[in-house]
């Protein structure tokens, strides 16, 4: 062979008839599934990001949210006073048993309800009891940053 010879390549062989088809479905299909389940993943990410996003406390909503449980946990403690004070009423005819539906027994356990009732509502308008609504709020009053106590 000289150096200046030419080799021409043979072509490649005709494809089979038979087997033209059998492959193309095949990659189709799992294109299609990697597609879909693509589709999904990406979708589902993006719902939980934007849930995230939308249900998130904001700072300017934790004011509201703290002066409502205030304003909620006031008022039943109000009512709770109320009651308190028009049981103090009945206790001493309840304690002579002049009263045939407040004996002292069921007087004294409607006190102690009303007494933990009260306290409760006392605990839960402690900031350092409670949740990060409450703690919010006085880093709202004076400007400050939030310092996570």
């Amino acid at each position: 062979m000289s150096p200046h010879s030419t080799c021409v390549p043979t072509p490649p062989p005709p494809p089979d008839p038979t087997h033209a088809h059998t492959h193309h479905p095949r990659f189709f299909l799992k294109t299609a599934c990697s597609w879909i389940a693509t589709l999904l993943i990406v979708g589902l990410g993006t719902a939980a990001l934007f849930a995230m996003g939308v249900f998130a406390p904001s700072i300017s909503c934790n004011k509201h949210v703290y002066l409502y449980e205030n304003n909620t946990i006031l008022t039943g403690q109000s009512i709770a006073n109320n009651i308190q004070t028009t049981l103090a009423l009945y206790r001493n005819a309840s304690l002579a048993e002049r009263l045939t539906s407040l004996p002292p027994a069921r007087w004294n356990a409607l006190n102690a309800s009303l007494a933990s009732y009260q306290t409760q509502g006392n605990n839960l308008l402690n900031p350092r009891r409670t949740g990060a609504s409450a703690c919010w709020w006085p880093c709202l009053v004076c400007g400050a940053a939030w310092i996570g106590w």
